[in-house]
């Protein structure tokens, strides 16, 4: 259900002034969790995955889900087409403000993680909703609870042979890692981060190639992530 509720969210239309002005009114009315999911949705982005992505990383079931976003159909009412416009045109620097944006992405980071062990203990099988999560973890600054999530996600991929992210996540979890003075704990995350990411480094994939996929991540984002 959550798919086919996706696509009602895959491609931003355009509203005239006059209808933005009246939505705009009345989302300023909207929950702070109607807020939280719209604002998690054009983080975690992959177009018509939006809300997949967003229920798996913020561990939010689907019925909590649905009765926060059935709001919308006050703004939307049954045109889906509508719908498809909101975040990127309703969800403006004014309600960007009125979120706590550092406590969404640490979630959002925690999230793949969390689901990431899952898939490495067999509890979870690969989906792509998981990936990203280093881009995400590389905005967090560190601390004691990522640091911790991170091992245990870690040693879940090492004791199960499992995986710990694609080359890009990989990469940028190691750049994370590399902000805080070094300890006994955070070299044997970079070993094992390190270990991963020589295993599914694409040949042609340079330091390059990943530095300028997250300057445009953070480019496409930018509004919603300071």
């Amino acid at each position: 259900m959550l798919l086919v509720c996706d696509e009602a969210w895959a491609v931003p239309q355009f509203f005239e002034k006059a209808q933005l002005s009246d939505h705009h009114s009345i989302l300023a009315q909207a929950s702070p969790p109607l807020r939280r999911i719209l604002h998690a949705c054009i983080l975690v982005g992959r177009g018509d995955r939006s809300l997949f992505r967003t229920h798996c990383m913020l561990d939010i079931s689907w019925d909590e889900l649905r009765a926060t976003i059935c709001p919308l159909r006050k703004i939307a009412g049954d045109d889906p087409a509508r719908i498809k416009c909101l975040q990127r045109h309703i969800l403006d620097q004014t309600f960007v403000e009125t979120l706590d944006v550092n406590s969404l992405i640490s979630e959002l980071a925690n999230g793949g993680m969390r689901l990431t062990r899952a898939m490495c203990n067999g509890h979870w099988r690969f989906d792509p909703a998981v990936q990203d999560w280093g881009y995400f973890l590389r905005c967090c600054p560190i601390s004691r609870d990522l640091v911790q999530a991170l091992w245990d996600t870690s040693l879940a991929a090492m004791i199960n042979n499992g995986y710990l992210g694609d080359q890009d996540d990989l990469y940028n979890v190691l750049q994370w890692l590399k902000t805080s003075p070094p300890s006994a704990t955070l070299v044997e995350l970079m070993t094992r981060v390190e270990h991963k990411l020589e295993a599914v480094t694409r040949p042609w994939a340079t330091v390059d190639c990943f530095e300028r996929r997250w300057t445009e991540w953070r480019h496409e984002r930018r509004r919603y992530l300071e």
